[in-house]
């Protein structure tokens, strides 16, 4: 126990002289996903040099096209928006998907680059080979989830119905709105002459002293309570439908995540794989444009016998 404690003692003491904390912070910088920064900013050293061999031959090869700032066509994503959900195989959030199909959009990337960059060996290659672009999840994705996580319409047909429906609906509300606006009495009793949006509701902001003129429900007051909000009693066939359609969206919108999750469950362990090999292609470019910054060589590495 005394050795094994000396041990690790003495080999922390060496790597705070050689500044390892501070090597592995910068070489953390050139990485371009934010769990392989992590990843390389708690990086240790190899305890053998044979762990070594494959790294450094593959960060030869990477050097090798480093002429380019970066030489992957790799671009940000995160993981941690879909990497929990999808190994416990739970609902995934549509931020999750939209990341997701990010990866896969840069898998498809990689994959022709790969075809026209790389000759038919190398160990660059082979790290390459297992990465499947599985483009039919990648098409719905793309059609269901935006880059910001919020479900399209375009998801499925029901939810395309709802939209139109929903549009239609707000048309036939805001001329309803417009000709209520063009009653001199309601006129009269307006504090301003338009129409709001309020707390999901259409309203009309009334006069307090004026609120008998237009008949309705009061939503809301003014802070100063000079105004309240009233959404018109003729709207109210309107506002109903309008409500339903709501509902109907956010159900569709469910269907939608429910589905494509199954789909992304089926494909779990493709998706992990392609997300190792995408990181490990970010480790060895971060390495790479690392060794280029300080104009590094190979080492020499080999095998010390114990006598």
């Amino acid at each position: 126990m005394i050795n094994t404690w000396s041990a690790y003692t003495s080999r922390e003491k060496t790597l705070k002289l050689l500044e390892w904390p501070k090597l592995t912070e910068f070489l953390s910088s050139y990485a371009c996903f934010s769990h392989t920064k992590i990843k390389l900013a708690n990086l240790d050293p190899w305890d053998l040099p044979r762990d070594a061999s494959l790294t450094i031959t593959l960060t030869q090869e990477t050097l090798s096209f480093a002429s380019y700032e970066r030489p992957f066509p790799l671009s940000p994503f995160e993981f941690s928006s879909f990497e929990g959900h999808l190994r416990r195989e739970a609902i995934l959030s549509p931020l999750g998907l939209s990341h997701l199909c990010r990866m896969l959009k840069m898998v498809e990337k990689v994959t022709a680059w790969r075809a026209q960059h790389l000759p038919s060996f190398g160990e660059l290659k082979n790290l390459m080979k297992p990465l499947v672009p599985l483009t039919s999840l990648r098409n719905q994705l793309a059609k269901s989830v935006d880059d910001e996580g919020s479900i399209l319409e375009t998801a499925s047909p029901a939810l395309a119905d709802a939209h139109r429906k929903l549009k239609t609906t707000k048309k036939r509300i805001s001329q309803s709105l417009e000709s209520l606006l063009k009653d001199s009495v309601i006129q009269q009793a307006l504090q301003e002459s338009t129409w709001r949006f309020h707390d999901g509701r259409y309203v009309l902001p009334v006069r307090t002293d004026r609120k008998s003129s237009v008949p309705g429900i009061t939503r809301s007051i003014s802070q100063t309570g000079a105004t309240v909000f009233v959404e018109p009693a003729s709207l109210a066939k309107e506002q109903a439908e309008l409500n339903e359609t709501l509902w109907l969206i956010e159900c569709e919108e469910q269907k939608v995540i429910q589905q494509l999750s199954i789909i992304c469950w089926e494909n779990k362990d493709t998706l992990l794989n392609n997300v190792d090999i995408l990181t490990e292609l970010d480790e060895l470019q971060a390495r790479a444009l690392f060794a280029q910054s300080f104009q590094g060589i190979p080492p020499n590495v080999h095998e010390t016998e114990n006598k």
